[in-house]
């Protein structure tokens, strides 16, 4: 299947959970990130402002909760457009939308390729996605402008690339 019927599917499904489905999830992924990363060592930190409208992973609870835990860190929010400027920020940590993910770390977003251009620009952060399980296709084809992901984390698991088992 191409991109484009990959990102129809996965977001008919995410559009069909529940609000508490959304809620509970995202409040696991957050867990699970927030186990993932040496939070102490991380300086600062690029977040997308997810859209609840869209079902997405909320990010207001890990934004919130890293600025109570680590004060220190700077956050950044992110809300991306086809015109908008690629940050000139060098992050330690990105947490990535996705609309659908393979277990090798690929993504689709929702096709603008804002992520993967700024991605691009920054190979020295851990680049993290936050999805559910049900986001989870067999492959995504990959295209040379494509920015592989660090980490995807899910509400049952870890997906790092590379690796035969998920974490």
């Amino acid at each position: 299947m191409d991109k484009t019927g990959l990102r129809n599917n996965a977001l008919q499904q995410r559009r069909a959970l529940q609000s508490h489905e959304v809620i509970e999830l995202s409040q696991t992924i957050a867990e699970r990130l927030h186990d993932l990363i040496s939070w102490n060592t991380v300086h600062q930190v690029h977040v997308y402002t997810s859209k609840m409208s869209l079902n997405e992973v909320d990010t207001a609870g890990i934004c919130k909760q890293l600025s109570y835990e680590f004060p220190a860190i700077v956050i950044t929010k992110g809300e991306p457009s086809k015109q908008a400027l690629i940050r000139t920020s060098m992050y330690d940590v990105i947490i990535v939308p996705l609309v659908a993910f393979d277990g090798s770390c690929h993504r689709i977003g929702f096709g603008g390729g804002w992520y993967d251009r700024f991605l691009s620009t920054q190979p020295q952060a851990r680049k993290i996605g936050l999805a559910y399980e049900l986001q989870r296709v067999e492959a995504i084809p990959v295209e040379q402008h494509d920015e592989l992901l660090d980490a995807v984390v899910t509400e049952k698991q870890v997906y790092v690339p590379n690796k035969n088992a998920p974490t």
